[in-house]
């Protein structure tokens, strides 16, 4: 999960189904699903945090509309976000600060929260295992977005052992840079890298946009 800053409303009314304000989630998000990270432009679909079976007042409420993946979407239980199954919100919570994620050799991910236990971080966590590890779900897409994490994550480190074996660093910099961006595909993946690492984070957090 990564941080994301929404852009003013449209003007009102609208729908939230409306083609200019799906375009304009879906660029808040960076084209991203706000729950994998991954970028997959054709099949985002704009729906609500709190679902709209449940809080029917939200439905075109600015504030309740993320960018999520058709995966996702399947895989996310209906009762997220209801009485007692509420998560972090990316809009409006520290995710990325707050949810940690590691990719493990053998391609399984480490998912755990920073703070205090609350409802909230284990209900998260419990999400997000369903996501990344195939937790309390049938769909077997997990295995696909572990090898895509696990070559991004491949081409960001070779990209860090480029940046200390060249003399001159600024354009490899600028590469480290693009791959910690929040524009980037699993960014919580690779902050977390950086973060994990005293000389590493003394060295590109500051990147982190």
């Amino acid at each position: 999960m990564f941080n994301v800053i929404k852009s003013a409303s449209p003007p009102t009314p609208f729908l939230f189904s409306d083609e200019n304000v799906v375009q304009l989630v879906k660029d808040d998000f960076f084209e991203k699903c706000y729950l994998c990270e991954e970028n997959v432009p054709r099949h985002l679909e704009v729906e609500h945090f709190y679902p709209q079976a449940h809080f029917p007042l939200k439905i075109n409420d600015w504030d309740n509309l993320i960018s999520i993946c058709q995966k996702c979407n399947k895989i996310r239980p209906k009762n997220v976000n209801t009485l007692g199954e509420e998560v972090y919100n990316p809009c409006s919570d520290d995710v990325d600060s707050f949810i940690k994620l590691k990719l493990n050799a053998d391609l399984t991910i480490d998912i755990s929260y920073t703070d205090a236990t609350t409802p909230k971080n284990i209900n998260t966590v419990t999400l997000l295992d369903r996501i990344h590890n195939g937790i309390g779900t049938a769909s077997l897409s997990y295995k696909d977005l572990r090898k895509l994490i696990a070559k991004e994550l491949a081409n960001f480190n070779l990209a860090i052992e480029n940046y200390y074996q060249v003399s001159i660093k600024d354009g490899y910099k600028e590469v480290l840079s693009d791959f910690l961006s929040k524009k980037s595909q699993f960014t919580a993946f690779k902050r977390w890298i950086i973060r994990d690492d005293v000389k590493l984070n003394a060295e590109f957090n500051a990147l982190f946009d």
